[in-house]
């Protein structure tokens, strides 16, 4: 009785092993970098979402508290911001400190201003 000779089963196996591994891999590889892509994606669309948020409470402050010290309207400010997002406060810290910095850029010289009492202009009177 003579044996079986395993070889050409053997590189059969093996070719098949190594078509599905060259096919699948790249495959495997593409999608988890596209699914990574698509999850740092909805960060970012949640972080400039909250950093909106931050935005408006702190220009809503600015417009309607502007007889406050710098650091009441700042400690108002982390209040309501704390209330609307539930972050840690060194993060609200940071946004807030964005925020107030792109206003003041966008503004300039009258951020201060803002929501200031201002002085009434009078008005031409008609003959």
């Amino acid at each position: 009785m003579s044996g079986i000779d395993w070889s050409p089963v053997t590189t059969a196996i093996v070719a098949l092993i190594a078509t599905i591994i060259t096919t699948f891999v790249p495959l495997a590889i593409k999608l988890f970098f596209e699914a990574q892509e698509q999850r740092l994606s909805n960060v970012k669309r949640v972080v400039q979402n909250n950093q909106n948020i931050v935005s408006d409470i702190v220009t809503v402050i600015q417009q309607t508290c502007n007889a406050l010290t710098d650091s009441d309207k700042y400690h108002l400010a982390l209040g309501r911001a704390t209330e609307a997002l539930n972050l840690p406060e060194n993060t609200l810290h940071d946004m807030i400190e964005l925020a107030v910095a792109e206003a003041k850029m966008e503004f300039g010289k009258d951020w201060d201003a803002i929501g200031g009492k201002t002085e009434p202009t009078p008005s031409e009177p008609t003959p």
